[in-house]
């Protein structure tokens, strides 16, 4: 999304969720697992549950707010058509870059068809994304109509959301190669395969096409009140029909379609929070901002520097072994943010004042490390 389309509340429930996106992921590799029974994590996790929902809904509705006035550039084929073509592989790219257990393609083809290699082809929310915005561009490009193309939106959601339970009973892989058969359920280890999860994207092109239209018609305070109802009221089901003991619980085989509804509702209430908080406080400068421009550096590198194994096979996370409590895990969730925070300020000040370095800078970074997997 080009600066002068940008909306700021885009961009900040899309930086809100990658800054709890980084607190997650320290407590996962970080902290002690006997912390995990104190009564405050499952109010913790249930928070940090919706960080996904979030960074899937707002790659939906940032995509339909940036391609509403390319879609002729598109059609004819132009330089912004292939430039969009390039950033969905290079998301997807990157999603699997994450899993390389090793920066080295011999060792990688010696754990072929190993549990290791069954590691590396999990689906995860990049590639999730990838596939999600390939299918709204796709249709986008032969679908003329907005209100048409809203149609077909809704309709693909409601099946990767509705058909999620019958997908999550069948393996896949007896009848298809297992780097396909992730992507429809966890049967592998999938964290993000694409039923369910593809359905909160959906839901926020959904949302974007009517924030459009609202727009156009002088009605966004209206919006956001129906944004706001929809989501209190999908909360409100939620539990009601989660919760064992009351009157209204459902008890449905995963994924529990009251489980997509109750986070969608978080997703939206936070949506309708970042609109409330840019019109407060008219906001065009913040470290939230800076993150959320360069949101897949951003996502990429924070998990290199936990995950990533540099020095004699170990990394941040097999160095400290589950062994931080939780002032120690505070301190680290908080220097990592830092970090990231300068990383995206540094990154994106380099884009906007010498375009052409940073381009080459990438290319340049990304032919070593490709030279390092081959050669090393």
């Amino acid at each position: 999304m080009s600066e002068k389309q940008r909306l700021v509340f885009v961009d900040l429930l899309r930086g809100w969720a990658l800054i709890v996106m980084i607190e997650v992921h320290v407590l996962n590799s970080l902290m002690m697992t006997q912390l995990k029974l104190s009564a405050w994590y499952p109010y913790v996790n249930f928070i940090n549950g919706l960080v996904a929902p979030s960074f899937l809904f707002v790659s939906g509705f940032a995509f339909i707010l940036a391609s509403r006035k390319k879609i002729e550039e598109f059609k004819e084929y132009k330089y912004i058509f292939w430039r969009q073509i390039g950033r969905i592989l290079l998301i997807f790219i990157v999603g699997y870059s994450l899993h390389l257990p090793y920066l080295n393609v011999h060792k990688m083809m010696a754990i072929y068809n190993t549990p290791g290699w069954a590691d590396f082809l999990k689906v995860d929310v990049l590639q999730c994304i990838a596939i999600g915005l390939a299918i709204l561009f796709a249709s986008r490009m032969f679908i003329k109509s907005e209100q048409n193309h809203l149609a077909f939106i809704i309709m693909t959601g409601a099946v990767f959301v509705l058909a999620a339970p019958l997908m999550w009973l069948i393996d896949f892989s007896k009848y298809m190669p297992l780097v396909i058969a992730d992507f429809f359920n966890p049967s592998w280890g999938s964290l993000f395969p694409l039923f369910p999860w593809i359905g909160f994207l959906t839901c926020g092109a959904v949302a974007a096409y009517y924030f459009l239209w609202a727009k156009e018609k002088g009605g966004t305070d209206k919006y956001k009140k129906h944004i706001l109802t929809a989501g209190l009221a999908f909360v409100v089901i939620g539990h009601l029909t989660l919760t064992e003991g009351l009157p209204f619980f459902i008890r449905m085989p995963r994924p529990n379609w009251m489980f997509f509804i109750l986070r969608l509702g978080y997703v939206l209430i936070l949506l309708w929070l970042s609109m409330y908080y840019e019109k407060k406080k008219g906001m065009k400068k913040s470290f939230i901002l800076d993150v959320s421009r360069e949101s897949l550096l951003v996502y990429w590198l924070h998990l290199q520097v936990l995950y990533r194994k540099v020095w004699n096979d170990t990394s941040i996370e097999t160095v400290v072994n589950y062994r931080f409590g939780i002032w120690e895990c505070i301190a680290a969730t908080l220097i990592l943010i830092t970090v990231m925070i300068y990383a995206a300020k540094l990154w994106g000040g380099l884009k906007k004042k010498s375009p052409m370095v940073s381009q080459a800078l990438f290319w340049f970074v990304l032919a070593v490390c490709t030279m390092i997997f081959y050669m090393a």
